[in-house]
């Protein structure tokens, strides 16, 4: 999936399957259901809300996220302190 809004400092949304897991240990049986984790960087175009809300729209799946806590800032690249 590719979001729309691109950061000119920290580029796109990242988003990657860092792990898969099935019900199922068979071979070459498609499993009743799958779990994955998505490591999901946002950009401070962004929040972790709104992503959530996108993907969910996108996918069938049921996505609990571990936290939002953390957020994206940015400061002017004129800013004194830059």
């Amino acid at each position: 999936y590719q979001f729309d809004r691109v950061s000119d400092f920290l580029g796109p949304v990242k988003i990657t399957v860092t792990s898969f897991y099935t019900d199922n240990k068979q071979h070459n049986v498609v499993p009743a259901s799958a779990e994955y984790l998505l490591d999901i960087r946002v950009n401070e175009l962004y929040t972790f809300e709104e992503v959530i809300t996108i993907l969910q729209h996108s996918l069938q799946a049921t996505l609990t996220p571990r936290s939002t806590r953390l957020k994206s800032t940015s400061i002017p690249i004129q800013h004194p302190i830059v």
